[in-house]
């Protein structure tokens, strides 16, 4: 593993994406405790799945990275990419 340097930039943004995994997650394992809005659907296909829960999520990381950084971009399962003007996508 190469270590990466602890830039100012780069700490905020590492950061910035524990705290969002681990809002995510929590919001993801909510979800157990109520199966009934687990519904998945097909996407491409019926070995492809997605639930309520994997849509709810997602958007709910893209709001808060979106919030913290407006110009990044975000590359995601369910909604796909969106390219931002920060450089980072």
């Amino acid at each position: 593993m190469i270590e990466q340097p602890c830039t100012p930039d780069f700490a905020v943004r590492r950061d910035l994406a524990v705290r969002i995994a681990k809002s995510a997650g929590a919001r993801a394992k909510s979800f157990l405790s109520r199966p009934e809005e687990l519904r998945a659907s097909e996407k491409s296909s019926s070995q492809d799945l997605v639930s309520a829960a994997d849509k709810m999520t997602e958007a709910h990381l893209r709001r808060m990275i979106k919030r913290s950084f407006p110009f990044g971009g975000v590359v995601g399962e369910e909604a796909g990419r969106k390219t931002g003007a920060s450089g980072f996508d």
